[in-house]
């Protein structure tokens, strides 16, 4: 009997994916259906498409250096030294040697199958394969994770092996396992090839979706940190992944797809990733429970615990860890099984403690690490043979991956939205107090502006006023004009015009864009009625409710005040035209007369246009003079917004 060497990849194509809503059902019928199969000494061949060895009775006999010859394990098993396993999936823990398993197939058709031996674990270190006919032994296959993966007959992430058997016709196979210092499971199952691949295409659809939702939900992690620098989301990230990794490492996926040359890294990254996946479980948890407890002891205890795995996971893939020192890798596995207990006790201890006495939110972690604990414990029933679950052990655990990460997402997602939550209703509270604060500075300016102005006009206007009085009546009773007196007399007269204007704009109720126009309206007329020229108001008849700051309005009142007293002094003219021009965020002063002109060149040198210039970039606007012999023209735009 030769292998046929056909292998997957060949025959998927011709698989048919199954639907999304058929994968979900197909897996909820599985999860549920725990059924116990009666051991029988024999496995029969009867068109049946699936033939689980384990659940019938595997017989295995330890194989020391006196045994490791085909034909004295066939003696032995003659000889009645075989044992029938109590676990009826071959379960020996940590073998402590390398072991001979055998079971007997017997063909109760009279027609010949292609069938297929799966040995359902990724993890198997170096396996001989024998099939023995009557009285003719032939070795199928030699395999496992000691031998880089292209070498496997099937492409395939564990162990599989097709062979003929022909019609009537009893085989027994015997495996010799070299697995000492590392854990033996041995799950058996006989598959037509059909069936085989149908197997397979759920196995790995299931895997896909699994690494899928993982990858998902670990980048949309990383940009929830980088957008928040909140270290939860990080520490999730970085478990997630560390669970992924740790899925296809220990399920042989890695071993397939990532790295088929290295059989020591598929060996070492299991062990590894699985340090690392408790760390990152542990760090998340305490990132997440932060804002609801700060027990000291116990998160020292457990920060020092994700230190101590940290180092502990690294010694996996450090090169003075000899993976091929099966006392050396008995004790490492010992020890790290020891470690992780402890870790989850005091995890799940503190996860229990703050949910019940702190905040119910944490129970969402709490409730995700109970879940995978007991579909765990579920899978190490199988293992043992206490129930049937239908299903690999790498499909198992990939749902109890899916209920734990949908757990720790929604705990995530809670605690971000109580998060947002609480933030609104503070930034709300916070607008009120600033609003309550804002009204209250407004109402303390306006009364200090009222003050100010009140005693601007009350007593610097009123004493000015008397200089002007007084210099007017020395000049009046003097013999003759003095040209000092005079002086002081237009000097006063100027700064009490000036304290009437400072007056004006400090006043609250002056804010409006129709108080400055009428304001303006008035001084104008002031400055024109008996200048002897001819002049014009182009006001807008309707003005919109606009409130104007003070350093704006006085700025719009100055320049076009100064625009016009210059023209009333300097210019000569006959007519002046005022326009103003009102747009949706801004205001239009032109200023023109018939006079005659002026250099601008040379005017800017004075202080009248340098002054307008300063208060017109003050005011973030901008002012055109145009001058000549047929007269000033002068544009001024002042933004107020809407």
């Amino acid at each position: 009997m030769m292998p046929t060497g056909i292998g997957i990849e060949k025959c998927l194509p011709a698989m048919k994916l199954l639907t999304l809503h058929k994968l979900f059902l197909f897996f909820f019928i599985q999860s549920i259906c725990i059924v116990s199969i009666a051991q029988q000494p024999n496995v029969y061949y009867n068109k049946e498409e699936n033939i689980s060895i384990g659940y019938n009775k595997l017989y295995y006999i330890a194989a020391g250096d006196s045994l490791n010859k085909l034909v004295d394990a066939q003696k032995n098993y003659a000889n009645g030294k075989f044992k029938g396993s109590k676990n009826p999936r071959l379960n020996l823990g940590i073998a402590s040697d390398n072991f001979w398993v055998t079971f007997n197939l017997i063909n109760t058709v009279n027609e010949s199958a292609s069938l297929i031996l799966d040995l359902e674990n990724p993890r198997l270190n170096e396996v001989d394969v024998y099939a023995v006919n009557k009285t003719k032994a032939t070795l199928i296959t030699r395999l496992g994770d000691n031998f880089p993966f292209r070498q496997r007959i099937l492409n395939y992430n564990q162990f599989a092996i097709p062979f003929t058997l022909k019609p009537l016709d009893t085989i027994r196979f015997y495996f010799l396992i070299k697995q000492k210092g590392n854990t033996l499971q041995l799950p058996v199952s006989i598959h037509k090839q059909n069936s085989f691949y149908k197997k397979i295409e759920k196995e790995y659809l299931l895997i896909g979706f699994t690494s899928g939702v993982l990858l998902l939900t670990a980048f949309f992690s990383f940009f929830l940190f980088f957008k928040s620098l909140n270290k939860v989301y990080l520490f999730y990230a970085l478990y997630i992944l560390s669970t992924l990794l740790w899925l296809i490492s220990t399920e042989g996926y890695g071993f397939q797809f990532i790295w088929p040359g290295s059989p020591e890294a598929a060996t070492r990254f299991g062990p590894g990733f699985s340090a690392f996946n408790l760390c990152g479980f542990i760090a998340t948890a305490l990132a997440f429970t932060k804002p609801y407890d700060d027990t000291k002891w116990i998160r020292k205890v457990l920060n020092g615990i994700i230190f101590v795995m940290l180092l502990w996971g690294m010694q996996a893939f450090m090169p003075y860890i000899d993976i091929r020192n099966t006392q050396l890798m008995s004790v490492f596995l010992r020890t790290s099984f020891f470690i992780y207990a402890i870790a989850l006790s005091f995890v799940v201890y503190y996860l229990l403690y703050v949910s019940i006495k702190k905040n119910k939110i944490v129970l969402f972690y709490f409730f995700a690490i109970m879940t995978i604990m007991v579909f765990s414990l579920l899978l190490i029933a199988k293992n043992t043979g206490l129930i049937n679950i239908p299903l690999s052990s790498g499909s198992f655990i990939s749902i109890g991956l899916v209920f734990e990460i949908a757990l720790m997402t929604l705990g995530i997602a809670s605690q971000f939205y109580q998060y947002k939550k609480e933030k609104e209703e503070i930034m709300l509270e916070y607008l009120e107090q600033q609003k309550s604060v804002t009204k209250n500075l407004l109402i303390t300016q306006e009364a200090e502006r009222k003050r100010i102005s009140r005693e601007l006009h009350d007593d610097i206007g009123s004493g000015l006023t008397r200089l002007v009085l007084m210099s007017d009546s020395i000049n009046n009773h003097a013999p003759e004009n003095n040209p000092t007196l005079h002086k002081i007399s237009e000097t006063c007269r100027k700064l009490v015009n000036d304290m009437g204007e400072i007056v004006w704009s400090l006043q609250p109720e002056n804010n409006s864009l129709s108080q400055l126009i009428s304001y303006l309206r008035e001084e104008l007329n002031k400055m024109l009625e008996y200048s002897g020229i001819n002049y014009k108001l182009l006001f807008p008849e309707i003005i919109p409710e606009v409130v104007i700051g003070n350093e704006l309005r006085r700025n719009i009142l100055l320049i076009i005040k100064e625009s016009v007293h210059n023209a009333i002094k300097y210019s000569a003219a006959e007519k002046i035209t005022i326009q103003i021009k009102l747009n949706t965020d801004s205001l239009d002063a032109i200023i023109k007369d018939d006079g005659k002109g002026f250099d601008t060149a040379l005017s800017l040198n004075g202080n009248g246009l340098k002054n307008m210039q300063h208060r017109i970039i003050e005011s973030g606007g901008e002012l055109n003079i145009h001058s000549g012999t047929q007269g000033t023209h002068i544009e001024c735009h002042f933004p107020f917004g809407n």
